[in-house]
């Protein structure tokens, strides 16, 4: 989708094809490093996931929270279910 957008905002502009070449490739570096964000998120889901870690960690933090009234629940489940979406996003973005 980038590409084909980059090309033909390049010939609505009329830009020729160098041109359209070198902004795209400033474009692209713009975005690599969410990308290398996105890349490893999803990375480290499928090593929690295959490695059977992920259902630990999550026994781990919820026994924890037992003591906790409601709000500090809330919240602290609130915290861990907003990394854990980072994570999957990362990954369904991969597909």
């Amino acid at each position: 989708m980038f590409l084909a957008m980059g090309l033909f905002s390049g010939i609505a502009y009329n830009y020729h094809a160098n041109e359209i070449t070198k902004q795209f490739l400033e474009g692209a570096k713009d975005i690599m490093s969410a990308a290398y964000i996105v890349g490893l998120a999803g990375g480290i889901l499928v090593v929690l996931e295959d490695g059977k870690i992920i259902d630990t960690i999550l026994y781990k933090v919820s026994t924890s929270m037992e003591g906790m009234g409601k709000l500090e629940t809330v919240s602290v489940m609130s915290v861990i279910q907003n990394i854990i979406n980072v994570f999957h996003q990362g990954q369904l973005k991969q597909h």
